[in-house]
C-alpha cells in the first residue's frame, strides 16, 4: 500500500494536474467596464440583534453554506459569533463607478460602548 500524500504534496499535485489541464489564453482579454452611474448605495447597518435572530433561525439539517460552515455550528455559536463591536456600516462611495476591479463597499466598524 503507497503511503498517503501529505497535504502539501496534494496540493501540489492538484495544482500540476489543474495547471496542465488549463489551456484556455486569456492574457488579452479585459472585462469591459461598466459605464459611471449616479445612483449610489445607502449604508447597511448590520446590528447584533439581526446576526442573532437570522443565526438562531437557521435549520441546522440543511446544507453547508459556501464558507464549509454547518449550520449547526452557526446557530449553537451564536452567542459568540453575533457581539461584533455593536455595528457594522457597509457604505458605497457616492459616484463611484462600478469597477469589477475596486471593491465597491467598505465596511467600517462602529463601537457603541
Amino acid at each position: 500500500m503507497a503511503p498517503l500524500p501529505s497535504p502539501v504534496s496534494k496540493d501540489e499535485l492538484f495544482s500540476q494536474t489543474f495547471a496542465q489541464n488549463s489551456t484556455l489564453d486569456d492574457s488579452g482579454l479585459v472585462p469591459p467596464s461598466p459605464p459611471p452611474s449616479d445612483y449610489f448605495m445607502s449604508t447597511i447597518e448590520i446590528l447584533r440583534n439581526d446576526v442573532l435572530h437570522a443565526l438562531a433561525g437557521l435549520n441546522p439539517r440543511k446544507a453547508y453554506g459556501p464558507d464549509g460552515v454547518p449550520p449547526i455550528v452557526l446557530k449553537n455559536c451564536a452567542s459568540v459569533l453575533a457581539p461584533t463591536p455593536g455595528l457594522i456600516r457597509i457604505q458605497k462611495s457616492p459616484r463611484r463607478s462600478m469597477d469589477p476591479y475596486e471593491p465597491w463597499s467598505s465596511p467600517v466598524w462602529v463601537s457603541r460602548a
